[in-house]
């Protein structure tokens, strides 16, 4: 995956069979980003972010729900998922789940609580590890516990980031990227040379 990565999905949604056409449909993507704009039938239904992603925008580190707005009728609803994705930051686009909103919250429901909320967990942990061996280092002065201190910390500040839309800090496509200026590859990236960015930088 080089410097940016646009794409699009389309699928035609079709209601059940003997199912009231007045009932909104559910929509489940467990991973959907950095950046995204989802329509039914024309219309805009949610978007998140630019495009091209900006460096703090990523929507990936949560599943998305939508409830797709009910049609009236047994008609097919086109929906439509435009994302726009950097490399690096784990955006794209997973397999998409459509149907009943009691068939498809308790997916999202899950997928909610291992991915956001397990990675809460996770990152409380690790930091009380971190500090625990930074204070038993304070007193022992062993290198192993100041290196595995610190590596507790750098992992529950990389596994927080479940806990924001908007990171606090830019993405490897961000800020770091600029390194494109003076070098040919990207260290963060391993991407090849990338002829947008040098378009859509300032001098």
């Amino acid at each position: 995956m080089s410097g940016k990565v646009w794409s699009m999905a389309s699928a035609v949604c079709v209601r059940d069979t003997g199912a009231d056409p007045a009932t909104p449909l559910a929509l489940f993507v467990p991973r959907l980003g950095n950046s995204f704009r989802v329509s039914v039938n024309g219309r805009e239904l949610a978007s998140f972010g630019t495009f091209p992603p900006g460096p703090y925008d990523d929507a990936s580190v949560a599943p998305q729900y939508f409830v797709l707005p009910a049609s009236g009728s047994a008609s097919p609803q086109r929906l439509e998922i435009v994302i726009a994705a950097q490399a690096a930051r784990q955006g794209g686009l997973s397999p998409v789940v459509v149907g009943s909103e009691a068939e498809i919250l308790p997916q999202y429901e899950s997928a909610l609580f291992w991915q956001v909320s397990g990675g809460r967990f996770i990152a409380i942990v690790s930091g009380v590890l971190g500090a625990l061996s930074l204070l038993v280092w304070l007193r022992q002065r062993e290198p192993i516990y100041l290196y595995y201190g610190l590596g507790e910390l750098l992992w529950s500040v990389q596994t927080a980031r479940v806990l924001f839309t908007h990171v606090p800090l830019p993405g490897p496509g961000g800020a770091c990227c600029r390194w494109r200026r003076s070098r040919p590859r990207c260290p963060c990236c391993a991407a090849s040379p990338w002829p947008w960015w040098d378009a859509s930088t300032p001098a």
